[in-house]
């Protein structure tokens, strides 16, 4: 079911992209304490996603927020400089 959601998501316009973006991110975050490896890759589409978004502004608001939620996981998995950078792109990117 999992796979036939993303497929179903992918083919979503792109004006749903805001929405999916936050699923996606939601989907993470409930996942991120049991499978790290599954967060990530949805936030890594969740960032792909923000490429589309209107307005540079809100794509790189975006990408801090999905960055800090990747250092975050990174964290957990003790990939700690992995993290770091992350977080240092997170915040190059909110501002």
């Amino acid at each position: 079911y999992f796979e036939k959601a993303m497929q179903q998501f992918e083919k979503q316009p792109k004006i749903d992209y805001p929405f999916m973006i936050r699923t996606l991110q939601d989907y993470a975050r409930t996942i991120a304490s049991e499978n790290q490896k599954l967060a990530n890759s949805l936030l890594v589409r969740a960032k792909a996603m923000t490429y589309h978004l209107p307005g540079k502004k809100e794509q790189l608001r975006q990408r801090a927020v999905i960055e800090t939620q990747q250092g975050i996981i990174l964290t957990l998995e003790g990939r700690v400089e992995e993290a770091e950078a992350m977080y240092k792109s997170a915040l190059e990117n909110a501002k």
